[in-house]
């Protein structure tokens, strides 16, 4: 049987002290994460909220299309660094917008908020967002 000791980057209480585990790698293949498990949320209460939407219509749900993030400020840096690490890392654009038209579908969303932090610093990979969301009809909606 695993113990807390056995994962990496975590920490946590053991014997009246705080043990630190040893630190673990950013997950490089964003692609092999399952798409977040919203259904064991009340969603369908929620997403009627226009206050838990705004400034989207409702209804609306929020997507990650990274993580991480090369840039040094002193803002938010070095809490990012330790929770996503110092590049950004891309999810591939069927595996973004294999998660959207799913959720379009399944809860009829009219709104989408991408939350990247990140999401305009590799120019290129922005630019083919925007061209694969044209190319799904993404755009008009």
């Amino acid at each position: 049987m695993r113990g807390l000791h056995s994962v990496k980057g975590i920490i946590y209480h053991k014997d009246g002290k705080i043990v630190h585990n040893q630190g673990r790698e950013p997950i490089a293949d964003l692609d092999s994460l399952p798409f977040p498990a919203r259904d064991i949320f009340p969603l369908d209460k929620v997403l009627l909220n226009p206050v838990t939407n705004f400034p989207l219509p409702s209804p609306a749900l929020h997507v990650f299309a990274s993580r991480g993030c090369p840039i040094t400020c002193k803002f938010c840096q070095p809490c990012l660094n330790k929770i996503f690490g110092n590049r950004a890392r891309y999810r591939s654009l069927k595996n973004v917008f294999d998660e959207i038209e799913y959720l379009i579908s399944r809860y009829n969303l009219r709104g989408l908020m991408l939350e990247d932090d990140t999401f305009t610093v590799n120019k290129r990979w922005t630019y083919k967002f925007c061209e694969e969301m044209k190319k799904r009809g993404l755009s008009e909606k």
